[in-house]
């Protein structure tokens, strides 16, 4: 297995993190099992992802998971 590095930001803002894992998908169903409220995703592509809080009835994103 190859490991990969993503990069999670805070939408529109700042770096908070990373996580080294398989996939795409993998990487964002972890960061989300670490967020204090329920959340869910979107995958646009292998490389790249948006999590959003359950209750968040705006536009923006919360989160977006790239590869690095």
């Amino acid at each position: 297995m190859k490991w990969k590095q993503y990069v999670i930001y805070i939408a529109g803002s700042e770096r908070i993190g990373t996580i080294r894992e398989t996939c795409i998908t993998k990487a964002v169903k972890q960061f989300v099992g670490t967020l204090d409220r329920p959340a869910k995703y979107e995958l646009y592509n292998r490389h790249n992802a948006t999590v959003r809080y359950n209750d968040n009835i705006g536009l923006m994103n919360d989160f977006l998971v790239m590869e690095a």
